[in-house]
């Protein structure tokens, strides 16, 4: 089963479960009504207008709670594809690891020039 199909199809389980939770599930024709609402990516303003006829005074609860699944399913869509994370993850070791050459590179100056006070203080005492 494709992924997009499975998608809809829990989606379709979801809105027929909470048609139900308010009292206002009528029979399999809606929930597939709103899907096509969806699919045909019609408005809030639209959708509470459609389902006005079906769910009166809870349209607009419906439609709300409808709307935050679909930012929900569309969040979870816009993850970056592997090859992105990957150059992202591979940019990330790449500063760590100049950081920490820079940090190894300026702690030897740092030691080499502590010798070359040391021995410069030794040869001035003599």
């Amino acid at each position: 089963m494709e992924l997009g199909t499975e998608i809809s199809i829990k989606l379709k389980k979801t809105i027929k479960k909470q048609l139900q939770s308010l009292g206002c599930y009528i029979d399999d024709e809606l929930p597939e009504y709103i899907m096509v609402m969806i699919a045909n990516k019609r408005t809030r303003d639209q959708m509470i207008d459609d389902l006005n006829l079906f769910l009166n005074d809870e349209a607009e609860k419906f439609v709300a709670w409808l709307t935050l699944v679909l930012e929900r399913i569309q969040k979870a869509m816009d993850v970056p594809d592997i090859d992105t994370l990957m150059d992202e993850d591979n940019t990330k070791e790449l500063k760590k690891s100049k950081n920490d050459d820079e940090k190894k590179s300026k702690n030897k100056k740092k030691i080499k020039d502590d010798k070359a006070k040391r021995k410069f203080k030794e040869k001035n005492r003599k």
